[in-house]
């Protein structure tokens, strides 16, 4: 009995701030708790209004089928021959590999070369009155890439593929967006036609060497269908990706910063922060005779 009396003496004695000590505590310093989290929405709004918007812009694509179902015909039957041919490789072909050359390095690279963007992408580096790059420091090609690179994305819907890109300026934005696809099924279509002519000169040699009547046929068929693809690719422009809706220009897309979203939380924040502070003070007040 006495040890639980000793004990409960040592508890109450110990209760450095009880429930209504906590809420007086509060009230009697109002004052700071007000100016902490003004403080703090302060920064945060000085913040978050110094941030550009952002513009999205989207165009809604759908895969093409770069093979026609002759060659698969082809390639399923002499798949060895067709095979070291480079023919029938669906792979190749395939919306993911095409999706993963979009977003690739090389051919960002290539884009921002070819449209020469590179005053676009570091604006604020570009002095347009004197025509120079400020201080005379040129931006590196490998950061322009990889800020272009983050603000491409590629989404599904359904069956198609959402191509976007995030940009300060909207009217860039969706230039950037219809010119990244068209850029992209160009490339892939010099591709094909290179990797056709390959296997065309491929085929032809091996024409060459044999004297049996049905490889040869073969042979002048795979030729044929490679031939085909050639003029496929030359005369078909959206070779990998058909646009559905290009992307077009809206000031209203704006995808952040998301100011009153980030004001709020930063003033819940602030409040947190600052009853913390008023407590924290409080404390060291109270322990601060005990270690003296």
């Amino acid at each position: 009995m006495n040890n639980q009396t000793f004990e409960k003496g040592i508890l109450k004695n110990s209760d450095l701030i009880d429930i209504s000590e906590l809420i007086e505590l509060l009230i009697n310093h109002y004052k700071y708790i007000i100016f902490i989290t003004f403080g703090f929405t302060f920064l945060v709004s000085i913040y978050i209004f110094s941030q550009p918007n952002v513009y999205r812009s989207e165009a809604l694509v759908t895969p093409v089928d770069g093979q026609s179902e002759s060659i698969q015909s082809f390639s399923s039957q002499f798949g060895g021959l067709a095979a070291l041919a480079g023919i029938g490789n669906n792979k190749i072909n395939s919306v993911d590999t095409n999706i993963a050359i979009l977003q690739s390095r090389v051919l960002i690279k290539g884009f921002i070369e070819e449209k020469n963007l590179m005053r676009s992408i570091f604006s604020e580096n570009w002095d347009e009155k004197n025509n120079q790059w400020i201080n005379g420091k040129i931006p590196n090609i490998d950061s322009a890439i990889s800020k272009l690179q983050s603000a491409i994305q590629v989404i599904d819907k359904k069956q198609m593929k959402v191509v976007s890109i995030d940009w300060t300026d909207p009217v860039l934005a969706t230039q950037w967006c219809n010119e990244i696809v068209i850029y992209l099924n160009n490339h892939i279509r010099k591709q094909k036609i290179e990797e056709a002519e390959k296997s065309i000169y491929f085929l032809e040699e091996e024409l060459k060497k044999t004297s049996l009547v049905n490889n040869k046929s073969i042979l002048f068929g795979l030729i044929e269908e490679q031939t085909k693809n050639i003029t496929l690719a030359n005369v078909r422009e959206e070779y990998a990706f058909k646009f559905i809706d290009m992307a077009y220009l809206s000031t209203t897309n704006k995808v952040r910063p998301l100011r009153t979203q980030t004001i709020i939380f930063g003033s819940i924040v602030g409040f947190i922060i600052s009853i913390l502070i008023v407590l924290s003070i409080v404390l060291i007040k109270k322990l601060k005779p005990r270690f003296n």
